[in-house]
Order: structure tokens, then C-alpha cells, then sequence
């Protein structure tokens, strides 16, 4: 089967964001953080995460000139809150608990919003590898999203959107899909 352009540069694009992100991330917190490769695919309503909450971290895509194109990146709320336990340089024996609980209290709700300035930062960066100019990234803040529910953002329903899914798994915590 012949790949369209935009396949092709949807598949670039997106691998390239996941892939940066992931070892920004991992770097900056100090774990394994891994990844497989990304499955890209052009949508028109918004994915949900399944069985789960999740937390939404959602990004402004600005190209020049023109309105913000909105997206998010979906996490498990228990890799959510592996990720800002780390950030919060937590012990890696309390690590179990934490993934355990129903929501993030105050100081990793102020984790997650860092992890979200995080996550533009490495999406710039990949931006700029891949030789992207004239579009703007940032982060515009995170939500916890029930399962199977669609994170918010202005987005007209039936409107094209590029989805990207991977595997990830950090330490040695099971697999889950960002």
C-alpha cells in the first residue's frame, strides 16, 4: 500500500514528539522511561483512554499566523503519578502507594503541571530537529479525564486529527499506551 506525504510527515512528526519526549522525560526524572514505536493515523473524533483515568496534558500547536491547533498527550493516572513522584525525587519504595491512589495531592498536582512544561519543552526540541519552523508549542495545562472519556479542548467534532499511540513502560511498572 502507497503511503500519502502527509502519512509520511504524520508518521515523522509524531514518532519524533513521542520519542523526544520520552527521553527528555526519562532524563529529567531519573527513571527508564521506554518506548515503542508509534502507530500514527489520521482520526476525526478525539481519543479516550480506556479502562482508566487519565491525565490530559494538553498542548497548543500555533502555526504563524494562525489560530492554535490543540492536542493532548493521554497518561494513565498511575504512570501520571510515577512520573511526578519522580519529579518530586520520591523514594522508589513509596512508589507502589502512590501509583495506587484515587487522584495527585497538592504538591503532585504542581508536579504534573511542570511534567506538562516538560513535555512542550521536549516536543519544541523535536520540532527543531525535524526542521520545523513557523510553528509554536506550549503547554496549555493538564485535566484528569474518567475512563472513556475524551480530554477537553476546542476541537469541532468530525474535523481531522493526527493520533499517535504507543507503548511505554516505566522502570519496571507494567506496559501502558501514551
Amino acid at each position: 500500500m502507497t503511503r500519502t506525504r502527509h502519512a509520511i510527515a504524520d508518521d515523522a512528526l509524531i514518532g519524533r514528539l513521542l520519542l523526544r519526549v520520552a527521553e527528555d522525560l526519562g532524563t529529567l526524572l531519573g527513571c527508564e522511561l521506554r518506548l515503542g514505536p508509534a502507530h500514527v493515523e489520521r482520526a476525526t473524533t478525539r481519543p479516550a483512554g480506556a479502562g482508566m483515568v487519565h491525565v490530559s496534558f494538553r498542548l497548543a500547536f500555533t502555526p504563524e499566523g494562525e489560530a492554535p491547533r490543540l492536542g493532548a498527550l493521554l497518561l494513565p493516572l498511575p504512570e501520571a503519578l510515577t512520573m511526578a513522584a519522580h519529579f518530586l525525587m520520591a523514594p522508589e519504595e513509596v512508589l507502589p502507594t502512590l501509583r495506587a491512589a484515587s487522584g495527585p495531592d497538592l504538591a503532585q498536582k504542581e508536579a504534573l503541571l511542570e511534567l506538562g512544561k516538560m513535555i512542550a519543552n521536549a516536543g519544541r526540541t523535536a520540532l527543531a530537529q525535524l526542521g520545523v519552523s513557523g510553528l509554536a508549542l506550549r503547554f496549555d495545562g493538564c485535566q484528569g479525564v474518567r475512563a472513556g472519556v475524551r480530554p477537553a479542548f476546542d476541537y469541532t467534532e468530525g474535523s481531522p486529527l493526527i493520533v499517535g499511540r504507543a507503548q511505554a513502560k516505566i522502570g519496571g511498572f507494567p506496559e501502558f499506551e501514551l
